[in-house]
C-alpha cells in the first residue's frame, strides 16, 4: 500500500529530529539541534534589530523635534518681534509728535534716526507734558508706560528740581502721574538715560523691577536741543510679562515643555518659577544644558538677532520619546509571538528552498539560452562580407545583462536601379530586461523581412513601427537608424527614429550627421516618416552607436557624453572600421572603470574603400 505523502512528510521530520548516527553509533546533528540553532539565532536577530532600530527611531525623534523646535523658536522669535517692534513703533510715534528727525549715520555707514526739540513744545509747561504722556499711553495700552526725563538744566532754573514726567497704567481706566526724582529715583544714573545719553541713539535698556515688582524693559530715544546739547531722553516702557505670557501660550511643542528667555547678564527674564526672573543668574548656556540633562531634559535654544536675547526651552526627554518608548513595548511584545511561528516557517521554507534553487539553475540557464539565441540573430562574422573589397563594416553589441535590448542588422541587396545595396540598422528598444530582449527579437526579424522587400529607409522604418504599434498595451518603443547605402553611386539614403545622429569620419575630422529625429518605432501608428540623403566619397566611415555609448558614466556619475565621443574620434589616426569601434570601446571602459555598465553598448561602422561610380 501507497504511502500517503502526509506520512512521508512525517516520517522524514522524525527521521531528522531524532538525528543520523556517525560510523561509531553516535547520534549526529539532529533537526532540535537545527530548530534550536534557528531559535537563538532568530532571536539574537530580533534583539540586535530591535535594538538597531529603537536606536535609529529615537535618533529620527531628536531630529524631528528639532524640526519641530526650529518651528516653535521662529515662532518664538515673531513673538518677542512683535512686541518689541510695537513698543518700537510706539516710541518713534511719541518722538514724532514732540520732535523733529534728522537722519545721521554711525561709523559703518548705516542710518540712525536723531531727534531735535520741536520748537512747537519748547515752551510746554510739565502739566502739559504730563498730558501729552497720558493721551500716548491711553492710545496704547500695549505699553506700561512712558516717561520725558530732562537734563538739569532744563527744568531746575525754573522749578529747582529735575523734573522726569513718567505715567503709566495702573489699571484699564486708571493713570498715575509721577516725577521720577520725587520717588527717590536718581534716574541720570539709570542705565535707560545713562547708557542712552552716552550711546547717542535709539536703543532697548537692560531689564529692571520697577517700585511694583514688574520686570520692565524700556525703548529709550536721545533727544537734542536745536544747538546740539544733550535735552533728555524718552523711555517708552515694555513689562515683559506680556511676551511673557503669550509666550507660554503659544510655545508648548511637548507636554511638561517650559520655556524661558534670557537676556543681557545672563538674567531670566521668563521663567516658569516666577522667583528665579531678575533674581537668579546663570553663568552661561552651557551651565543651563548640563542642568538639564541631570533632569533628563533636552534643551533647546535660539539666539535673537541682537545677540541680547535666548529664547530656550527644555523638554522632557519622557515626551519627546513618548512614541517611540511605546512603539518599542509593542515591539517586544510582536517579538515573543515572532519567534513562536519562526520555527514553523523555518520548516516551510527548508522544504521551498531546494524548490527555489531549482528554479533559479533553471531560470538561468535559460537566461544564457536566450542570451546566445539573442547573439545568433545578429550578424557576429567579421568580416561581414570577404569577397568583398569596397566595403569595411564592423559592429559590436556588449549587453548591460546576460540579454538586452539594443540591436543592429545588416543585408546587402540589389535596389531598384539594380545596383548593390547595403541596407543595415542600428537601434536601442526601451527598457532593460526581458520585455526588452522580447521586442529586440521582434523589431530584428521585421527588420530582415522588410529589407528584403524595400531599400528605402522610410518605407523600412514605417512598415516596421506599423506592425509592433498594434497592440503595443505596455508602450514600448524602440529607436532605430535606418540606412541604405549604394555600393557603386555613394548615396547613402537614411531615416532616423528618434535615435542618437550618427557621425561621419572625412579627412580625418568627425562631425555629427543632421538627421531629422522623427520618433521612436511603436510610438504611433501610420506616422509618417522622413527620410534624407548625401553622397558618401571614397574613404569615408559612418559611425552610429546607441546611448548606452554617450551615457556610460564613471564612479563620479559623470556621462561619457556626445562630446567625449567626438573628439575621441577626431584624435583617431586609424582608417578601419574595427580598429575606430575598438578604440571607442576602449576609451569608454577607460572613462567608466569599474562603474557597473547600466545599458547596452552598441556601435556600427561603415566606411567605403573605392572610387564612386558616378553616372
Amino acid at each position: 500500500m501507497r504511502k500517503s505523502r502526509a506520512q512521508n512528510f512525517l516520517e522524514t521530520i522524525l527521521f531528522y529530529g531524532r538525528g543520523q548516527k556517525d560510523a561509531k553509533g553516535k547520534r549526529m546533528f539532529s533537526m532540535l539541534h537545527l530548530a534550536l540553532f534557528i531559535f537563538f539565532s532568530t532571536t539574537i536577530v530580533f534583539l540586535v534589530t530591535a535594538s538597531v532600530s529603537y536606536t535609529a527611531t529615537r535618533n529620527k525623534a531628536m531630529k524631528d523635534a528639532n524640526i519641530i523646535m526650529n518651528q516653535n523658536m521662529a515662532l518664538a522669535t515673531e513673538i518677542i518681534n512683535k512686541h518689541v517692534m510695537s513698543v518700537e513703533n510706539a516710541g518713534y510715534s511719541l518722538a514724532s509728535i514732540l520732535l523733529d528727525k534728522k537722519i545721521e549715520y554711525d561709523e559703518n555707514g548705516k542710518p540712525y534716526p536723531k531727534y531735535f526739540i520741536n520748537e512747537e513744545y519748547t515752551q510746554k509747561s510739565i502739566d502739559q507734558l504730563y498730558d501729552i504722556l497720558e493721551r500716548f499711553v491711553r492710545a496704547n495700552p500695549h505699553l506700561w508706560g512712558a516717561a520725558f526725563g530732562y537734563e538739569p538744566h532744563v527744568y531746575e532754573e525754573k522749578t529747582g528740581k529735575s523734573i522726569a514726567p513718567f505715567v503709566r497704567h495702573t489699571n484699564d481706566t486708571l493713570y498715575e502721574r509721577l516725577n521720577l526724582p520725587d520717588n527717590m529715583n536718581d534716574y541720570k544714573n539709570d542705565d535707560w538715560y545713562k547708557t542712552t545719553k552716552k550711546v547717542g541713539r535709539p536703543r532697548w535698556c537692560l531689564p529692571f523691577t520697577d517700585i511694583k515688582g514688574e520686570v520692565i524693559s524700556c525703548f529709550c530715544i536721545p533727544v537734542y536741543q536745536s544747538d546740539g546739547r544733550y535735552l533728555g531722553t524718552i523711555a517708552v516702557d515694555m513689562r515683559l510679562r506680556g511676551f511673557s505670557e503669550d509666550l507660554k501660550r503659544e510655545i508648548h511643542p511637548y507636554k511638561g515643555s517650559e520655556v524661558m528667555v534670557i537676556g543681557p547678564g545672563n538674567m531670566f527674564l521668563v521663567h516658569p518659577d516666577q522667583s528665579c526672573v531678575m533674581s537668579c543668574s546663570i553663568e552661561s548656556i552651557e551651565k543651563f544644558e548640563k542642568e538639564k540633562e541631570e533632569k533628563d531634559a533636552t534643551l533647546f535654544y535660539q539666539k535673537m538677532d541682537s545677540d541680547q536675547m535666548i529664547v530656550a526651552v527644555s523638554c522632557p526627554n519622557n515626551a519627546i520619546y513618548a512614541e517611540i518608548d511605546e512603539l518599542l513595548r509593542k515591539l517586544m511584545s510582536y517579538i515573543g509571538w515572532g519567534l513562536f511561528f519562526v520555527e514553523f516557517f523555518c520548516l516551510m521554507i527548508f522544504l521551498q528552498l531546494k524548490r527555489l534553487v531549482e528554479s533559479k539553475v533553471t531560470i538561468e540557464g535559460e537566461l544564457t539560452i536566450a542570451s546566445n539565441i539573442q547573439k545568433s540573430m545578429l550578424p557576429m562574422m567579421f568580416p561581414a562580407f570577404p569577397d568583398r573589397n569596397d566595403l569595411d563594416l564592423y559592429a559590436t553589441l556588449k549587453p548591460a545583462k546576460s540579454i538586452g535590448g539594443d540591436l543592429y542588422d545588416y543585408v546587402i541587396r540589389k535596389n531598384s536601379e539594380g545596383h548593390d545595396t547595403l541596407v543595415f540598422a542600428i537601434g536601442d528598444v526601451s527598457g532593460k530586461g526581458v520585455p526588452a530582449s522580447l521586442l529586440m527579437a521582434v523589431v530584428c526579424s521585421l527588420f530582415r523581412d522588410m529589407a528584403m522587400k524595400s531599400t528605402d529607409p522610410k518605407v523600412i522604418a514605417s512598415d516596421i513601427n506599423n506592425c509592433i504599434s498594434i497592440r503595443n498595451e505596455y508602450n514600448m518603443f524602440c529607436t532605430m537608424f535606418v540606412g541604405s547605402l549604394d555600393l557603386e553611386t555613394g548615396l547613402l539614403s537614411f531615416c532616423n527614429a528618434g535615435h542618437n545622429q550618427p557621425i561621419m569620419l572625412k579627412d580625418g575630422k568627425a562631425c555629427f550627421l543632421d538627421v531629422i529625429p522623427n520618433i521612436p518605432l511603436g510610438a504611433f501608428e501610420n506616422f509618417e516618416y522622413e527620410s534624407e540623403s548625401i553622397m558618401m566619397d571614397n574613404g569615408e566611415m559612418l559611425f552610429a552607436y546607441t546611448d548606452g555609448v554617450t551615457e556610460a558614466e564613471n564612479t563620479f556619475h559623470n556621462d561619457y557624453s556626445d562630446g567625449k565621443l567626438l573628439k575621441v574620434l577626431n584624435e583617431m589616426t586609424t582608417t578601419k572600421t574595427i580598429d575606430v569601434v575598438n578604440h571607442v570601446a576602449k576609451s569608454v571602459h577607460d572613462f567608466a572603470g569599474n562603474t557597473e555598465q547600466s545599458d547596452d553598448i552598441t556601435m556600427l561602422a561603415i566606411k567605403l574603400n573605392k572610387d564612386i561610380k558616378v553616372n
